[in-house]
């Protein structure tokens, strides 16, 4: 599914479903992937691209606010947001982000999201799971979590990457 969301994405640059959502637990190489497909985005020259650490950018919205930080977030070519959901952010904090989300989104700004929060449920989810959306919801809000999935591709990755059992030998 990467695969091809990469392949198609020169003929859909400047449209909805530009953008990349993946949710998948710890070590599922969801951040390994994104920043594959950041490399492979720079190589289509499409401005400049930025990777975020969302716990560095929730701290960064603490302190920081203003025009100049929205328009620096919603400029980029391309932005990763890596970790989505980690950490504990206050009503201000989520108030920027979800405005950094709905300019980057209404400009059809790609945007790459990463998270271990759950996106998508159903009736046979276990508390866990549904628990896990409900705060992403929160964090985002409905406006936000509507325009995620009417313009963004989504990947759910499953299980644990490769690396993990050479992780656990040192």
């Amino acid at each position: 599914a990467l695969e091809n969301w990469l392949l198609q994405f020169p003929e859909h640059a400047g449209e909805p479903g530009n953008s990349l959502f993946m949710e998948g637990p710890c070590r599922s190489g969801k951040s390994h992937l994104a920043v594959g497909c950041l490399y492979e985005l720079l190589a289509m020259e499409l401005g400049h691209v930025r990777f975020c650490d969302c716990h560095m950018l929730l701290a960064d919205l603490r302190q920081l606010w203003g025009d100049d930080l929205v328009f620096q977030w919603t400029d980029y070519g391309v932005v990763l947001f890596d970790d989505l959901g980690i950490g504990e952010p206050g009503t201000i904090q989520v108030e920027r982000l979800q405005n950094i989300l709905y300019q980057r989104i209404e400009n059809l700004k790609p945007t790459i999201i990463t998270t271990n929060l759950v996106f998508q449920t159903s009736h046979q989810s276990n508390a866990a799971a549904m628990e896990s959306h409900e705060r992403l919801c929160e964090l985002l809000g409905d406006r936000i979590m509507s325009r995620i999935r009417h313009n963004f591709a989504y990947i759910s990755l499953t299980g644990i990457g490769p690396w993990e059992s050479q992780a656990d030998e040192y």
